[in-house]
């Protein structure tokens, strides 16, 4: 969470610095390196925050396939027990 902080922090100044330079008529080329700093800024921003989201997703679906795993291991040592019992009691008889 610290760099997309840094990156919204980032954003912001060379927002600010934009319309400063817009309303001081500054330099086309400096207003145009600013402007594509931050069209870049907003770009790894926005890859943050979906690499963020599908991080979380993914994280969800291993668990939920850990969960499963687990459940079909005591369902399958319930049916190996049931039928130890029931070799035992066949050759008991």
């Amino acid at each position: 969470m610290n760099e997309l902080r840094l990156a919204l922090y980032g954003l912001i100044g060379l927002g600010i610095s934009a319309i400063v330079l817009w309303f001081t008529h500054v330099p086309e080329t400096i207003e145009s390196t600013d402007i594509s700093i931050m069209i870049a800024l907003g770009i790894g921003l926005l890859i943050l925050i979906v690499d963020k989201k599908q991080d979380k997703h993914l994280h969800e679906i291993t668990e939920t396939q850990h969960n499963l795993t687990v459940e079909i291991r005591e369902v399958i040592e319930d049916q190996m027990k049931i039928l130890k019992e029931l070799q035992d009691s066949g050759r008991s008889t």
